[in-house]
């Protein structure tokens, strides 16, 4: 009997360590931290237009850039749209508030 359980505790770590294995050759995603941006209150559409296009371009593209694991933003997602046209189609939020949750709970 003590010979059936060893040859399963042995299966067992095996198939253990094989996937492990196997989980390291696969790359993992890194992504920097971001510069912070500090923008003042009076910031002018051209500065706030500027840090948000450095913003995704250093943070959002680690997934959702071309050919990675999460949708890109700026093309057709499923036939609706890029994320700015998905926003206006929103129930029940304001294109703001459905933007700021998407970020939140993407």
């Amino acid at each position: 009997m003590w010979r059936i359980n060893l040859a399963i505790v042995a299966v067992t770590v095996g198939v253990i360590g094989f996937y492990t294995m196997v989980a390291h050759l696969i790359p993992q995603l890194e992504s920097e931290v971001p510069a912070p941006v500090s923008l003042g209150s009076g910031a002018s559409t051209d500065q706030l237009v500027a840090a948000g296009e450095q913003i995704y371009h250093q943070v959002c593209t680690a997934c959702h850039g071309l050919g990675t694991r999460a949708p890109n933003l700026l093309t057709d997602h499923a036939g609706q749209g890029p994320i700015g046209a998905r926003c206006a189609a929103a129930r029940g939020a304001a294109c703001k508030d459905y933007l700021h949750q998407s970020l939140l709970s993407p």
